[in-house]
């Protein structure tokens, strides 16, 4: 003998199964949208430092030079829980900071700076790159954060 399912379950089946694929659709959007915004805050964090070394950035005869104080440069590599790395490169190699960080992918343009992720001995790290024109050549300040764990 075959029982007869109750209009109460057939009602309870229509509107759970609904109700749980909205409840994991929204679940899903409201997490990219966490961490989509919490990048964007990491990035304009990390866009500090690629600015404050693009202001210090000048050229003495065909050179260019970051003229920034000792305490500066220490105050932009450490903070209270992590390490900012930095490299300056112009005319393709290293005019100040720290050798090793990759170049973007991406030449940036002047005020667009590019944002990507990179290892940097072994560790991941979200890197900022600002590109600063002189009429002598273009030179990119290249900021890097260490403590970056990317969740996609």
């Amino acid at each position: 003998m075959r029982r007869e399912r109750s209009v109460r379950r057939l009602l309870l089946g229509w509107l759970l199964l609904p109700l749980a694929t909205v409840l994991v659709a929204s679940a899903v959007a409201t997490y990219r949208t966490a961490l989509r915004i919490a990048s964007d805050a990491y990035d304009r964090a990390l866009l500090d430092p690629a600015l404050a070394i693009a202001q210090r950035l000048h050229v003495e005869g065909n050179e260019f030079e970051l003229e920034m104080p000792a305490a500066a440069l220490d105050a932009l590599r450490v903070d209270e829980s992590d390490r900012v790395y930095f490299s300056v490169i112009g005319r393709g190699r290293l005019v100040a900071g720290q050798g090793g960080l990759p170049l973007p992918p991406a030449e940036p343009m002047h005020a667009a700076p590019v944002f990507y992720d990179a290892m940097r001995r072994g560790e991941p790290v979200r890197i900022a790159a600002i590109a600063v024109p002189f009429p002598e050549g273009t030179v990119t300040a290249v900021p890097a954060h260490d403590d970056y764990n990317p969740v996609n």
